[in-house]
């Protein structure tokens, strides 16, 4: 069994930009490679439809040894929301194979949350690269997004590793408090928004439908935040400022139990006159548990 997986996420698109060009590209490429990072698997997310966005960069990327990928595809049979702009991307060293999960009742954008499964040498894994739209554009379509990410961890059997931009939380310290949250710091009432679907809804849902999938207790999901796992963690820490305002919303998890991670913060490629984006480059390394009767089943 494959000893140390590196898993990388980040969002590229940012505010930056809404096309990518072939020099775009190659500074996101340096970017990993100045920065020493080479992953088994990358998550990225707002990678952008136009100038085939996609392409170029799974051509670039596979020149790194990440030459199996996958793109988060749209519901096109769906009429009530329209195709984002922006995919998610996720590339590796190792094959991948599609992972759809049948919910009654699907996200609004099914192609912010693409499921993978890794075939890794004598591991099989499940990787869910999501970007979870922001509140403040989105409305409750965005915690309709987190119900629908929640049911499909739930319903994984497989080993799961969980990346990408979340949106969320509002703060993270010294707890978890969600964007639900009221101006009196309490869920207690209704939370209503311009846009999304049966608004106004109960703040507490709001809270619920984060927690449920950042910071879950009991159930089938068990996945714990890898920079808040092991005695030397260093807790959660800024991934993104917006109006000055520091926000951790880029986040990996793993269930610790069966794969133990570590996260390394990169802000040096959201800062200064080099920035590439305005989210930190997140890299996790997780040691599989070999002894695990559930990862020997799991063997190809």
């Amino acid at each position: 069994m494959v000893q140390t997986i590196t898993v990388a996420s980040w969002n590229i698109r940012g505010a930056l930009t809404r096309t990518i060009s072939e020099s775009r590209v190659q500074r996101l490429v340096s970017a990993l490679t100045d920065n020493g990072v080479r992953p088994d698997v990358l998550l990225l997310q707002e990678v952008p439809r136009a100038s085939a966005g996609p392409g170029l960069l799974r051509g670039e990327l596979a020149q790194l040894g990440l030459g199996y990928g996958l793109i988060g595809e749209p519901d096109r049979a769906r009429s009530d929301h329209l195709p984002k702009a922006y995919v998610n991307l996720t590339v590796s060293r190792w094959p991948l194979d599609p992972w759809t999960w049948r919910d009654p009742s699907p996200a609004p954008w099914p192609e912010l949350l693409l499921a993978t499964q890794v075939r890794a040498p004598s591991l099989r894994f499940l990787v869910v690269n999501a970007h979870i739209p922001n509140g403040s554009n989105h409305g409750w379509w965005k915690i309709d997004t987190f119900h629908s990410l929640a049911r499909a961890l739930s319903a994984s059997d497989l080993p799961t590793v969980l990346g990408g931009d979340f949106n969320e939380p509002k703060f993270h310290t010294p707890q978890l408090i969600s964007w639900g949250v009221g101006r009196n710091g309490s869920f207690s009432g209704q939370r209503a928004r311009p846009k999304g679907d049966r608004g106004p809804r109960p703040r507490q849902e709001w809270q619920d439908a984060v927690t449920a999938v950042l910071q879950p207790h009991g159930g089938t999901w068990r996945g714990k935040h890898a920079a808040l796992q092991g005695p030397s963690s260093q807790g959660m820490q800024t991934t993104h400022v917006s109006h000055g305002a520091h926000r951790s919303y880029d986040h990996i998890l793993t269930n610790p139990t069966l794969l133990p991670a570590t996260l390394e913060y990169i802000d040096s490629v959201r800062e200064g006159n080099g920035a590439v984006s305005d989210h930190s480059l997140i890299v996790a390394t997780i040691h599989p548990t070999a002894a695990h009767d559930r990862l020997r089943r799991l063997e190809p």
